[in-house]
Order: structure tokens, then C-alpha cells, then sequence
């Protein structure tokens, strides 16, 4: 994976971020960071598309593949309260479609709108984005799933990460 970031498109501290993935994972995506005022504030829209692949072992049936794509925007605003944190909430509409690529088709396949309220929260102290030697990275993310195709109804989607990193 690979990402371009352009500075200062808009306004000085404005900035272009596209990633770029290829191979068992195809990912295209662009995001527009435009910060506003004093205190943090910012909107940050996103276009992507992506396709992955899932492998599901069935035992004596062998290996199944799975691919899945999914293809939206999203509009997100948020907050910088300090420089290790991030806030931002926002709306996410796309399309999500799955197939049987290889393999009996354990999972169904499933075609149709994919659209969220979506939340998140991220603080990072650690010393290095590359390889940290010190420091906490937490993470926080919600999802209000309003549409997924193949499920008759809306639900919450909650996950959270974190790495702590120490001398030894």
C-alpha cells in the first residue's frame, strides 16, 4: 500500500491524500483534509473503491474465496483537540457487493446500498509511525449501519485497537 499526500491545495495547511493498493487487495481512495478556524477543527470527503478477497477454510470441501467490493463517499468533520488526537463523525454512502470466487458458497452472495453514520477516535503518543520503541496508540470506531445488503435491518457496529510499545 502506498500513500501520495499534496499540501496545501485550498489553504496552506489543506492536504491531498490518495492511497493506492494492489494486489490480493485493490484499493483506490482520495481524501480532501480542509481544517477551518482555530481549534482543530476540519472536513475531511472521501471517494474509494475497494476490493478484497476472504478466504474461508471448509474443512475436507477445501478453501473457499470470497471477493468483496465496495465503492463510496463519505463526508466526515472533525476535530484536533491536541496533536495526538482525532475526533470525527460523518455520513458514508456506497455500494457493496459480494461473490464466490472459488470454492462451495458457505457465505451468501449479496449485492446493494451500503450506508453509515459512522464515528471515530484515535489518540497516538507512541515515538514513530514506522517502528515505534515507546508510547500508546489507542483506537475507537462506531458504525450505525443504515443499509448492508442481505440484512433486513439497520445495527451498530462497534471495534476498538490498541499497541503499547516499551523498552525492555
Amino acid at each position: 500500500p502506498g500513500r501520495l499526500t499534496l499540501f496545501g491545495l485550498g489553504c496552506p495547511s489543506a492536504e491531498l491524500r490518495a492511497d493506492v493498493s494492489f494486489g490480493s487487495r485493490t484499493l483506490l481512495a482520495a481524501e480532501y483534509y480542509r481544517p477551518w478556524g482555530r481549534h482543530g477543527w476540519f472536513a475531511a470527503p472521501r471517494l474509494f473503491t475497494d476490493r478484497d478477497r476472504l478466504d474461508v477454510d471448509q474443512g475436507a470441501a477445501g478453501l473457499a474465496e470470497y471477493s468483496t467490493r465496495r465503492t463510496g463517499l463519505a463526508l466526515a468533520l472533525g476535530r484536533y483537540p491536541n496533536r495526538d488526537t482525532e475526533l470525527r463523525a460523518g455520513l458514508f454512502l456506497g455500494h457493496l457487493s459480494t461473490s464466490v470466487r472459488r470454492g462451495d458458497p458457505t457465505l451468501p452472495a449479496a449485492s446493494g446500498a451500503d450506508h453509515a453514520l459512522f464515528a471515530s477516535w484515535v489518540t497516538d503518543g507512541q515515538d514513530s509511525a514506522v517502528v515505534p520503541t515507546r508510547g500508546l496508540r489507542l483506537e475507537a470506531n462506531a458504525q450505525w449501519r443504515l443499509r448492508t445488503p442481505g440484512v433486513p435491518h439497520d445495527f451498530l457496529q462497534v471495534s476498538a485497537e490498541a499497541s503499547t510499545f516499551r523498552p525492555l
